[in-house]
């Protein structure tokens, strides 16, 4: 029975390893991808949820979207504070000159509720919408493609898709920076092409998330869940509505420090598991819910590893001195796994990724042995906050 349900729970990352293989194989990544012609004839509202923000970073993103090649008659900036957040706002105040200056129109909302999620905060901006599309950006954005809004307007409105996603690459100095940048772009180069060749139906990241107003508005709003980005699959799914990939960058910096990682993983940790139990209910395609279902269920996987560590180097040793013959199969399957995944980052150099700190490989491996240890404790905990991810070294105001 034991070998039966370790069998069982290896399978999960066992199949995304092999999804992932096959996405390198087939050079799914240049399938995907979608390099549209920019077009510059609608109107947009562009989102920026902010939350306990420095100053620093809320001028990032307004300067990124400044820097975009795009009718200023033609693209609105809602800014979204929480109440109560005095320190944001005073911020937002200064900053918006820069919007000023570039003469871009904007609006200050502020959420009527104390400190609540990110997808609330978004739903009560929408009733101030008026334009046929809509792209959300949070603070400390780095938007390399200064046509991106026009080529994600390009995809809504001449190729009617309901939404476009980007890639979004996390970066920074810090080992857990460096981890999230290894994380990012296997999931850019390899799983996420997979998902959106096999499925037709992705994963987004929150950042740089088009998507058209209509079409959020027909499913209620942006999905009031700790990972409301990744839910828009499911419902986005359910209604056989379109969903596209766009080959045009973002950059953000990753957590600061080991612990505001673990909180960040935390809170995707219980958003997936929501995603999943929701995909398992809904009436979508049977490839949707296998596979999307399997990358909902990546929390798993890390504790998986974890587990598959310990088995290998503690238990099944332990077993062998003290006269006991531990079943080969999982003890095999466990060091496949445990192989797999140390070399993964090397998967990079087939995709053609430039990495010059050469602790990228090696820091991923330790970094999943701890989240996974976590993940028991983040399905577990009854609540989970929306955490403010800590991208800086002194504490965010």
């Amino acid at each position: 029975m034991l070998t039966l349900i370790l069998i069982t729970l290896l399978a999960i990352p066992f199949s995304l390893h092999t999804l992932g293989t096959i996405s390198l194989i087939l050079k799914l990544k240049d399938k995907v991808w979608l390099k549209p012609k920019p077009k510059f004839n609608s109107r947009i509202a562009i989102l920026i949820p902010l939350y306990r923000e420095r100053g620093e970073s809320i001028e990032k993103t307004f300067r990124s979207i400044t820097n975009q090649v795009y009718d200023r008659g033609k693209m609105r900036v809602l800014i979204i504070v929480e109440k109560g957040d005095d320190e944001t706002m005073k911020s937002v105040m200064d900053k918006c000159r820069i919007l000023d200056e570039n003469n871009i129109k904007y609006e200050i909302i502020v959420h009527p509720e104390s400190r609540s999620s990110k997808a609330k905060s978004l739903n009560y901006a929408l009733k101030f919408v008026n334009e046929p599309f809509i792209v959300v950006y949070d603070a400390d954005d780095d938007i390399l493609d200064p046509y991106q809004i026009a080529r994600g307007v390009s995809l809504m409105n001449d190729e009617k898709y309901d939404s476009v996603g980007v890639k979004v690459l996390r970066s920074g100095n810090k080992l857990p920076q460096l981890f999230s940048y290894v994380e990012t772009c296997l999931w850019v180069n390899i799983a996420l092409p997979a998902l959106k060749y096999i499925t037709s139906y992705p994963h987004y990241s929150g950042e740089g998330l088009f998507v058209s107003t209509e079409a959020i508005r027909g499913i209620g709003g942006f999905p009031e869940t700790l990972t409301e980005d990744s839910m828009l699959t499911v419902e986005f799914a359910k209604r056989g509505l379109r969903m596209a990939l766009m080959d045009s960058i973002i950059i953000e910096r990753g957590p600061y420090t080991v612990k505001s990682l673990i909180k960040q993983r935390m809170r995707w940790n219980r958003g997936l598991i929501q995603c999943f139990t929701r995909l398992v209910k809904e009436d979508v395609p049977l490839k949707v819910k296998i596979v999307n279902g399997l990358y909902y269920l990546s929390p798993i996987s890390y504790l998986i590893i974890s587990i598959s560590t310990i088995y290998t180097l503690l238990i099944a040793p332990i077993s062998k001195i003290i006269g006991l013959d531990p079943d080969p199969i999982p003890l095999y399957i466990c060091i496949y796994l445990i192989v797999s995944v140390l070399i993964s980052p090397l998967f990079l150099i087939i995709t053609g990724e430039k990495i010059e700190d050469k602790r990228a490989f090696i820091i991923p491996f330790p970094m999943w042995i701890i989240i996974g240890l976590t993940t028991l404790y983040s399905l577990i905990k009854p609540k989970v906050e929306w955490y403010r991810t800590e991208r800086h070294p002194t504490k965010q105001l």
